[in-house]
């Protein structure tokens, strides 16, 4: 048991991986690794490969830890394999002759793509009236091939009118998750928009069912500390946002070994590796500094 009369500042990492699970236990204040372990991943319950890897590791109190942070390549490794949901994309206002011609729909992550007149222009004026009758025909037609929905508009960043209602048409009449493309990103294109929404809606379930398996483990050994989540640039999220955007944990965990191999080692210039049981990762590291691309990141053959 720990004698000292003062709580420490505790920090409980996870990682979960394709192949493995590890974790390792911080003191915040001395940056001293007190504990580490590593388990198998079981991706049939993702609870009992966490379980069994926090259980080896030696925590006095659990009132001890200030916060769990995961990190993980599911979402990645779900892309890569095509393991992701079934999803159906709903393009408005987006050309078909011009997808068509350039090919631009093999980058849709999805085969379900529909179009839908509406969108709107540069200047954030409608181009025209939104179908929203086709698009109710659309999703009673296929409610039940599908597992989610995700809705990309035409210069949706500028005016997200037309995804908004789109969406409160479509919650009407279907209970599937929906993800607006105007609310993960407003410097994409409007096909790689359109892609990151369909990748996110993929992902829901992956996510989900991966932190609630953290909160089980984490209530099982009373760890009442917040719970976060490291996004694909380094920076953290909650839980709660991350269940809802799935596709920001895209290269979390090479972000995290970005950051890891930087503080263990203490070296600012290094290209760093990492070497999982699905995808080989490398991050170049420039006076102790990752440089994230503004235009996104490409995962398998997705932009």
């Amino acid at each position: 048991m720990n004698n000292s009369t003062q709580s420490r500042n505790l920090v409980l990492g996870i990682d979960t991986g394709g192949t493995y699970t590890d974790a390792v236990l911080l003191d915040y204040d001395t940056h001293q690794v007190l504990d580490r372990h590593k388990s198998l991943t079981t991706k049939r319950d993702f609870a009992i490969g966490i379980g069994n890897v926090i259980d080896r590791i030696h925590i006095d109190d659990p009132k001890e830890i200030k916060m769990v942070s995961v990190s993980t390549t599911l979402a990645t490794n779900a892309i890569a394999e095509s393991k992701g949901k079934r999803v159906g994309l709903f393009l408005i206002g987006y050309d078909p002759e011009l997808i068509s011609s350039f090919k631009m729909s093999q980058q849709f992550s999805t085969p379900n793509y529909y179009y839908f007149d509406g969108g709107h222009d540069l200047y954030g004026a409608e181009k025209k009236p939104l179908d929203l009758k086709s698009i109710l025909e659309k999703v009673k037609q296929i409610k039940h091939q599908v597992d989610a929905l995700a809705v990309s508009s035409y210069f949706s960043p500028l005016n997200p009118e037309h995804e908004n209602r789109a969406y409160q048409a479509i919650s009407s009449v279907c209970d599937l998750p929906i993800v607006l493309g105007h609310q993960l990103s407003t410097k994409l294109g409007s096909v790689e928009r359109a892609t990151t929404a369909a990748l996110n809606a993929s992902l829901l379930s992956v996510l989900r069912e991966f932190i609630i398996a953290v909160r089980r483990v984490m209530e099982r050994r009373k760890i009442a500390a917040p719970l976060m989540v490291v996004r694909g640039d380094g920076t953290l999220m909650s839980d709660e946002f991350a269940v809802r955007t799935p596709v920001e944990t895209i290269h979390s965990g090479p972000a995290a070994s970005a950051i890891g191999g930087h503080f263990l080692s203490g070296i600012d210039n290094a290209l760093i590796l990492d070497v999982g049981g699905t995808t080989t990762d490398l991050a170049l590291l420039i006076d102790g500094k990752v440089t994230i691309s503004e235009k996104g990141a490409m995962v398998s053959e997705y932009k």
